[in-house]
């Protein structure tokens, strides 16, 4: 835990780095792009989200593991395609317990007792803990 730990320090540390190198602030006339300078950041910082990549993936390649990544970046940024299409919000469609995305893959439907929608019996369970010790939930 302690060198996932460090390198997203480490990485954020590079992407503020590479902000420093263009004009971000909405509230400043600059904006000013040193490409040269923020790839250079951008590439520290890929070095440190993929050292965080391996340290959760023993035993896969660099390779495999860029393969893996890819795969999923393009599936969610068709979700994200969808969403904007669509309207989403990010509000509607969550659960009412711990605000998972119901849309998401490998995320079910659960929706017994109380109104609403829950990603599985342990929020519902979480749920009614909550509204019988707090009384109605607004989440």
């Amino acid at each position: 835990m302690e060198y996932i730990r460090t390198n997203v320090l480490a990485l954020e540390d590079e992407l503020h780095e590479a902000l420093r190198e263009c004009g971000w602030k909405p509230w400043a006339t600059s904006k000013h792009l040193n490409r040269e300078a923020f790839m250079k950041e951008m590439v520290d910082a890929w070095h440190f989200f993929m050292n965080i990549m391996l340290g959760i993936s023993p035993g896969m390649s660099p390779e495999a593991l860029a393969a893996e990544f890819a795969e999923k970046y393009y599936a969610k940024n068709q979700v994200n395609q969808d969403r904007q299409r669509t309207g989403y919000d990010g509000v509607a469609n969550r659960c009412r317990n711990c605000h998972k995305d119901l849309d998401q893959a490998g995320v079910s439907l659960y929706s017994p007792l109380y109104a609403g929608s829950f990603c599985d019996r342990t929020c519902v369970g979480e749920y009614g803990r909550k509204v019988r010790e707090y009384g109605a939930q607004d989440s």
